[in-house]
């Protein structure tokens, strides 16, 4: 993406996993890479303060995030409030929908529930995503704050 900076989150046990996976698979010269505790719902306590205050976020960026049955609204408030805090800002979600451990399926219709009439929601279409790396299994979908009441809303999954 050609960022000069990059944020990297996940919960706190995940994060020396994180560090390591980030120092073996970031080559970009000129990009600062940091790696910051952030939670949402349970875990909300657990985000760095910084990491909600106002700053200029280009993109969010985040996958496998709506697994279980309670994750998904709370990230949807999550990332209504970072958008508040950066609304030119833009989100691109990776999601595949499958059955959790407990047979349960995500609950991505809640988190595109809580979007509605604040966002736009639009799928990438596969001609847009690198050939190499597009899978049929994995919808990638474009998140923004809605700037009129006339932009596209939430599709069906």
């Amino acid at each position: 993406m050609g960022a000069a900076s990059v944020v990297l989150t996940d919960l706190p046990a995940a994060l020396p996993l994180l560090r390591t996976n980030a120092k073996h698979n970031c080559a970009a010269e000129g990009c600062e890479l940091t790696v910051e505790p952030l939670g949402w719902g349970a875990w909300r306590s657990c985000a760095a303060p910084h990491l909600l205050r106002p700053r200029q976020y280009d993109w969010l960026v985040a996958s496998d995030v709506l697994y279980g049955t309670t994750s998904a609204v709370p990230f949807a408030e999550l990332v209504l409030e970072l958008f508040s805090l950066n609304p030119t800002a833009m989100l691109l979600l990776a999601y595949e929908r499958r059955p959790d451990a407990n047979g349960l399926t995500p609950r991505a219709d809640e988190f595109f529930a809580e979007l509605r009439g604040q966002c736009a929601v639009e799928r990438v279409p596969h001609g847009e995503l690198d050939p190499a790396l597009a899978c049929d299994d994995i919808t990638i979908f474009r998140v923004r704050l809605c700037r009129s009441g006339t932009e596209p809303g939430v599709p069906s999954l």
